[in-house]
């Protein structure tokens, strides 16, 4: 682990931690010009805690308080639409409680849609979902163990990426964990992580590398955004 601050460096690599966030904050105020921020991917505890946040007291299990939202209009647009693996309830609700707050509004078919079943595959399933993924902005894929044998998520990934090309790998970690490879095919899309700007404000990043990023609203704006640092 290091620190790279501007034309310093502390440490004998290129990327700090996030067990680095507190010290490499001081050295920020002292330096002024440092872009390099401690990022670190979502944990499955982060997401955990913020599906608990959003199902409120009566801890209402994820698939039922997933139902039990409006359906959205068909013409509802979407800056984020969440492709999953449906075995992973909670934590794709946690996600976008995440993104909720961060002031991003995701789609998750459960949600928008609790009529519509991805347990079977028609051709009115594939026909609502190409529809909704049009009125989006942008898809995350959400890795973990689920998603490899997900029917849905390569044919949404494919799709979203032939339609628009504005799509990010959003992997979570069982741990704290700085950095994401992806395999095979998910190796060519950017990934998303979390870490604190200038202003010390948390914000979602946009990764090629731990050298090479951008913020999430200027990638929603353009997906060239990313850059050296």
């Amino acid at each position: 682990m290091t620190i790279a601050c501007c034309s310093c460096t502390f440490g004998p690599g290129h990327y700090a931690g996030p067990a680095f966030r507190e010290v490499h904050h001081s050295l920020l105020r002292e330096c002024g010009t440092c872009s390099v921020y401690a990022m670190a991917l979502l944990t499955e505890q982060r997401l955990l805690a913020k599906a608990h946040q959003r199902a409120g007291p009566l801890q209402k299990s994820a698939a039922r308080l997933l139902t039990e939202e409006a359906q959205a209009p068909l013409n509802a647009r979407f800056d984020i639409f969440l492709s999953h693996s449906i075995e992973d309830a909670r934590i794709v609700l946690g996600a976008k409680k995440d993104l909720e707050d961060a002031g991003l509004t995701s789609y998750v078919d459960w949600i928008s849609d609790p009529q519509m079943s991805r347990k079977n595959v028609t051709s009115a399933t594939a026909m609502k979902l190409r529809l909704r993924m049009r009125n989006c902005r942008s898809l995350f894929y959400l890795h973990s163990c689920n998603s490899q044998v997900s029917i849905w998520m390569p044919w949404e990934l494919g799709f979203f990426d032939g339609f628009a090309g504005r799509v990010a790998i959003l992997p979570f970690a069982k741990g704290r964990s700085t950095g994401f490879r992806g395999r095979e095919y998910l190796g060519v899309y950017p990934y998303v992580d979390v870490a604190q700007n200038q202003d010390g404000i948390e914000c979602f990043w946009v990764n090629r590398s731990t050298s090479e990023y951008t913020d999430l609203s200027k990638w929603l704006r353009n997906p060239d955004a990313i850059r050296k640092h």
